[in-house]
């Protein structure tokens, strides 16, 4: 799935699908904590937005068609000083809604056109 998030303002292009994971992985090191607070939740708030913002830069790449073998932490740096730090942390809850339900429209549209999702 495409779409935009706001940050700061600015409509930032980004793309989730299931390889997201696995870019996010490859970008960061580890994919461990971005499973665990998806489907097991966090309460430290800190954590939550260390991750969103990570993801939100994984699918802003993804969205540009980034190799994600090509990026790492300078990169991500980068990107994170295109914003102020307030507007990431408000934006977490964006890119966690964008990518947790990013799967819900598109099983939606393709009920209505008559094609299979596969459950």
């Amino acid at each position: 799935m495409t779409g935009t998030v706001t940050i700061g303002g600015r409509d930032v292009a980004m793309r989730a699908d299931g390889s997201t994971p696995y870019k996010y992985a490859a970008i960061h090191g580890t994919s461990g904590d971005l499973v665990k607070l998806l489907y097991s939740g966090t309460e430290d708030d800190a954590v939550f937005i260390d991750v969103m913002t990570r993801l939100g830069y994984t699918m802003a790449v993804q969205a540009e068609g980034a190799d994600p073998g090509s990026l790492g932490q300078k990169e991500f740096e980068a990107w994170c000083a295109e914003f102020g730090p307030v507007a990431l942390m408000t934006a977490c809850t964006e890119i966690y809604r964008f990518y947790r339900y990013q799967a819900a429209p598109t099983s939606e549209a393709k009920k209505k056109s008559g094609q299979s999702t596969g459950k």
